[in-house]
């Protein structure tokens, strides 16, 4: 369960990897989802138009545009794909993602691993904690035996698991 604390973080990486392939490809992306904002207003008896542009604007975008297309993506849909990928940015930093590379530690997680060159790497934003940084790779291989020893029902799964058995 507390693997799951991990989880937003890899869904922010996936999902802003998608809202940047859409916005790299919107040329060809907005033409769908506008054709289904179409069909949506017509079942209603409306129609898509853009609102009258004039030639200085202050409370909104007023970017030049001769279709209801062309309005819609240049005035809503772009600048609201960067203001989402901003704030991914800026909720999930990078320098905020070493703290979850500790959960990597836990006995669930560590008898996963084949890759401990990768874990080094992640842990490496510790190494001025550690006592002995250069041994940090047999200490992880270490570790990870230890664990995988013992049966896999009797590994812990949650942090508080993991600190109940913690001087055993």
């Amino acid at each position: 369960m507390d693997l799951m604390l991990l989880m937003p973080i890899a869904k922010s990486t996936q999902k802003k990897k998608k809202i940047s392939d859409f916005r790299t490809n919107i040329d060809i992306e907005f033409i769908d989802w506008f054709s289904d904002a179409t069909k949506m207003a017509e079942n209603i008896g409306s129609q898509v138009e853009m609102p009258r542009l004039v030639g200085q604007q202050v409370h909104r975008a007023n970017v030049n545009a001769t279709t209801p297309l062309e309005y819609y993506k240049k005035n809503v849909v772009i600048p609201f794909l960067d203001h989402l990928t901003h704030e991914l940015d800026s909720r999930f930093r990078q320098e905020n993602r070493a703290g979850g590379d500790i959960f990597h530690l836990m006995p669930c997680s560590i008898v996963k691993c084949t890759d401990f060159d990768a874990l080094c790497e992640k842990l490496s934003y510790w190494e001025d904690d550690l006592p002995n940084p250069t041994a940090l790779k047999n200490e992880l291989k270490e570790w990870a035996n230890t664990w995988r020893a013992k049966p896999v029902d009797s590994i812990p799964k949650k942090f508080m698991q993991c600190y109940s058995v913690a001087d055993n």
